[in-house]
């Protein structure tokens, strides 16, 4: 079973920034009868078309991104995304990642942000990573969302933290993903 998603490019980007890529994921999961659980989310590269399909298959190698949900009852849904194409003129979106940042505290190489206005949580959650990437451990990298494992749907929280936990110099990061207190997810930057 496969679906076309049409993708829009946000800010000054080149390639479809990997939320968008999550929330799509996500919402086709709903569709599909996902409710909640976990994703674990592979962004195996990136996405420079905005025109892209998901099927509902087992990964192989070339799919571009792979997605596995688990339904709290141990329910599992694998989701693919196979094909992007270009747009001659892609739709785009303004998007300040400085603007979505604003208010977070950096505090060695972890970030924190209370009572979150931005309206998009996973959205959120990767501007506040990389601006503790660019800000803690290199400021020349492009710092690229390459992967999630955690909770879904995000609930909204009072409290945001985000903590480097393992580095490969500035190859690879995991960061994990605290929301009042409780960890939510696992960030992978590479």
């Amino acid at each position: 079973m496969s679906e076309a998603i049409k993708f829009v490019l946000k800010g000054e980007r080149d390639y479809v920034q990997g939320t968008s890529v999550f929330n799509a994921l996500v919402d086709v999961a709903s569709k599909r009868g996902f409710k909640s659980g976990t994703l674990s989310m592979s962004l195996k590269r990136m996405l420079v078309g905005t025109c892209c399909v998901v099927e509902q298959r087992a990964s192989e190698a070339d799919d571009a991104v792979i997605a596995k949900f688990t339904d709290d009852d141990g329910t599992a849904l694998s989701l693919v995304i196979t094909d992007s194409r270009p747009e001659e003129a892609p739709v785009r979106e303004p998007f300040d990642e400085d603007v979505a940042c604003k208010g977070s505290t950096l505090c060695g190489e972890s970030i924190f942000l209370k009572n979150p206005k931005h309206d998009d949580l996973i959205e959120l959650v990767v501007s506040l990573c990389k601006k503790m990437h660019i800000n803690t451990v290199s400021s020349t990298k492009k710092w690229i969302f390459s992967r999630y494992e955690g909770k879904v749907p995000l609930a909204r929280p009072e409290r945001i933290e985000i903590q480097i936990r393992k580095k490969v110099g500035t190859k690879l990061t995991c960061s994990d993903v605290i929301f009042d207190g409780v960890k939510v997810a696992d960030l992978f930057f590479s």
